[in-house]
């Protein structure tokens, strides 16, 4: 019986749509779980600006439950997206209001906060293989 209500918990908990984000699990076991499970979540805060003046960034978000710590999103004109979590709001003020968003991200962002686990084809590569 217990088994039976762990699983029906596990089970309501995957298929909730538009979940609080609070109660996202504290680490993903996977890129598609993370995009996922962080796309069907309501935040406190949700920022997405366009970036196709950039050269190598087409747009980046910023989602936070509690408009201080978040997941910072951007994809890249290649067609790759990338998702940092734990990313302070400071830093996405700074990142939204810097001239050159590409610079600020390889000096502020890049290899300080943590990537979530890329596709299994590419869980080998590090936070500096970022293509650009």
């Amino acid at each position: 019986m217990k088994k039976l209500l762990i699983i029906i918990t596990i089970v309501f908990f995957y298929s909730c749509n538009g979940q609080n984000c609070n109660k996202l699990p504290k680490t993903f076991e996977s890129y598609e779980q993370t995009k996922e499970m962080v796309q069907s979540s309501t935040f406190e805060y949700r920022k997405k600006i366009d970036l196709s003046s950039s050269s190598w960034m087409t747009w980046a978000e910023y989602l936070s439950c509690d408009g201080e710590i978040g997941f910072f999103i951007f994809k890249t004109n290649k067609g790759k997206t990338y998702i940092h979590e734990k990313v302070p709001m400071t830093v996405w003020n700074e990142f939204n209001s810097a001239e050159s968003k590409g610079k600020y991200y390889s000096k502020n962002i890049r290899g300080k906060f943590r990537l979530v686990p890329l596709k299994k084809s590419k869980e080998k590569r590090t936070q500096t293989d970022i293509e650009r």
